[in-house]
C-alpha cells in the first residue's frame, strides 16, 4: 500500500514514523520548508519563540516513549504549573471556580450563592449548547465574572453558538465542598488537571521535539516545500504546486479540512463546511531587558478575561527555559484571538498589550522592548460550534470511503483531541489503522475522545 502524507506537524510526523518503523511505502509532503506545523518553534533576533503557549504533558505511553527517545533527561525542564486568573487587579489562582475565596468579599458571596443555586437545579436533558453548560454548571456569579468574558475572548465566538460535547477534562467542574473547605482554610486549590505538572525543552523551544522527529525520517520520502494543490480523489492523486503528481493507494492528510474539501473532486461536500468554523489569533512575543518582574516571578500562564486586555493568555516564556531568550532578557508571549465577529486592530494590538502587560506587572516599568515578534494564525482554534458534529458526520466518512483519512488539529476538526499529544496519537493510530486492518476501533483519539482524555499517565 502507498501512503502519502500531507503535512509535516505532530500528526503527519508520528504517521511517517509509525509507517517507516513498519517497513511501509509512504512519502510525507509539506507546504513549509520545515516541520512542526502549528507545533514548530522560531528564532528572532536571540529569542525563541512559539506559535502560543505550548507546554509538554500526556495522555499516552506512546507519546512519553516517543519525547523520551528524541530528547534525553537533561534535555528537559520540569515545571509545576503556577497559573492565575488577573481579575479586579488581583491574581486568582488557576483554575478560577476552584479558587473564588480569593476574591473580594461581595464577589465571592455572590459566586458561591450562584453555585449553589445551580447545584440544586435539575435538568432531564443534557445542556443544548455551552453557554447553558456554564449557566448549569458554575452559576451566575462565576459565569458573569470569568467564564463568559472569558470564553468569548478566547474563542471569538459567544458560547451560545458552541456545542457542550467537546468539554471533557477542559473545563474544570466547581465542587462546592472543596470551595467550602478552601475559604475556610483561605488555601488555594492549584492541583486540578493533567496539565498541573509539565515539562519543556531546555533548547529550541517545543519545535525542538519535532524537528528531531523529523530527522528520524528517510529524507528521500520527506519532501519540503511541497504544497498540495489539488488532491484526486477518484483516481488517488494529489498533484503539487509544482506541478507533479504523486499516486497513492491512502491518504492521510493533515491540511485544515475545509482546505482538503475544497481543493478536491468533491464540490457536493462544499455545503457542509457551513458548519466548520474557526478562529484566528495575534502571537505577539516582546523580548525585553532586564528580568522577569518580581511579581511574575514562577508563573507559567495566566488568563484575561477583563475587557481593557486586549489578550486572553499570557506565557512567561523564558521562565519555560532560559534558553528562550539571551543574557540580560526575558520574553513574555501574548496571545489576541480575532473572528468575524470579533475583529483586532494590527496597528493598535501591539502597543496596547504591552501597556496592559506593564499595568499588570509582567514587564517592568523601566524595561525596554528590545524585540518585538508578531504573527497571526489564520487558524488558532477549531471551534467546536453547534454545526461541527453533524458536519464531521457527512465530511469523514465520505473521504473515508475514498482512502482520504483527514486528521490532526485541523483536519480532524476536534478541538477537544486538538493537542499535541491527542495530534501525535492520531497519527500513529491512522498508521497502524491502514496497515494492519480494521476500523474506528483502532483509533480510539478520534473516535472516543472522552474516554482517551480521563486518562492519567502516571
Amino acid at each position: 500500500m502507498r501512503i502519502a502524507i500531507i503535512g509535516a506537524g505532530p500528526t503527519g510526523l508520528a504517521a511517517a514514523s509509525r509507517l517507516q518503523e513498519l517497513g511501509s511505502d509512504w512519502a510525507l509532503f509539506e507546504a513549509e520548508q520545515h516541520p512542526g506545523g502549528l507545533s514548530a518553534s522560531f528564532a528572532h533576533d536571540g529569542f525563541t519563540w512559539d506559535l502560543g503557549g505550548h507546554i509538554v504533558f500526556s495522555h499516552y505511553r506512546s507519546y512519553d516513549a516517543m519525547l523520551n527517545a528524541m530528547l534525553p533527561p537533561r534535555a528537559w525542564i520540569e515545571h509545576e504549573r503556577r497559573s492565575f486568573v488577573r481579575l479586579m487587579s488581583r491574581w486568582v489562582p488557576y483554575p478560577f471556580q476552584n479558587n473564588i475565596a480569593c476574591l473580594p468579599p461581595a464577589e465571592r458571596e455572590e459566586c458561591l450563592a450562584g453555585l449553589e443555586t445551580a447545584l440544586k437545579a435539575f435538568f432531564p436533558e443534557p445542556p443544548s449548547n455551552f453557554q447553558e453548560w456554564i449557566d448549569r454548571n458554575a452559576g451566575k456569579g462565576i459565569a458573569r465574572l470569568f467564564l463568559n468574558p472569558y470564553n468569548a475572548k478566547v474563542w471569538a465566538y459567544p458560547p451560545e453558538t458552541m456545542s457542550a460535547h467537546w468539554l471533557g477534562d477542559r473545563v474544570a467542574r466547581p465542587d462546592i465542598r472543596s470551595i467550602r473547605r478552601s475559604i475556610e482554610s483561605e488555601d488555594t486549590d492549584h492541583r486540578w488537571g493533567p496539565n498541573s505538572t509539565f515539562r519543556f525543552p531546555a533548547q529550541g523551544g517545543t519545535g525542538e521535539i519535532w524537528r528531531r522527529l523529523a530527522a528520524t525520517l528517510d529524507e528521500r520520502r520527506t519532501h519540503y516545500g511541497a504544497q498540495v494543490v489539488r488532491v484526486a480523489t477518484r483516481e488517488r492523486f494529489v498533484t503539487l504546486a509544482d506541478g507533479r503528481n504523486i499516486e497513492y493507494d491512502a491518504l492521510i492528510s493533515t491540511m485544515p479540512l475545509d482546505l482538503l474539501v475544497a481543493l478536491s473532486d468533491m464540490p457536493e461536500m462544499a455545503r457542509q463546511l457551513r458548519g466548520l468554523v474557526h478562529n484566528s489569533a495575534y502571537v505577539i512575543g516582546y523580548g525585553l531587558s532586564g528580568s522577569i518582574p518580581k511579581e511574575a516571578g514562577g508563573m507559567c500562564w495566566l488568563y484575561f478575561p477583563e475587557p481593557e486586555d486586549p489578550f486572553y493568555r499570557v506565557t512567561m516564556f523564558s521562565h519555560y527555559s532560559p534558553a528562550n531568550a539571551p543574557a540580560g532578557c526575558y520574553s513574555v508571549m501574548a496571545e489576541v484571538a480575532e473572528s468575524p465577529v470579533k475583529t483586532v486592530n494590527r496597528g493598535d494590538v501591539v502597543a496596547s498589550s504591552l501597556e496592559r502587560l506593564r499595568a499588570a506587572g509582567l514587564v517592568g516599568a523601566g524595561d525596554r522592548v528590545v524585540s518585538c515578534w508578531v504573527k497571526r494564525l489564520e487558524r488558532a482554534y477549531p471551534v467546536p460550534s453547534l454545526g461541527r458534529d453533524a458536519a464531521l458526520e457527512v465530511l469523514r466518512p465520505a473521504l473515508e470511503a475514498r482512502s482520504v483519512y483527514s486528521r490532526g488539529r485541523f483536519g480532524a476538526w476536534k478541538y477537544e483531541v486538538g493537542n499535541q499529544d491527542h495530534c501525535f496519537a492520531q497519527g500513529l493510530e491512522c498508521a497502524e489503522r491502514l496497515t494492519r486492518g480494521g476500523g474506528p476501533e483502532l483509533e480510539p483519539t478520534l473516535h472516543a475522545p472522552a474516554v482517551v482524555n480521563s486518562r492519567r499517565n502516571p
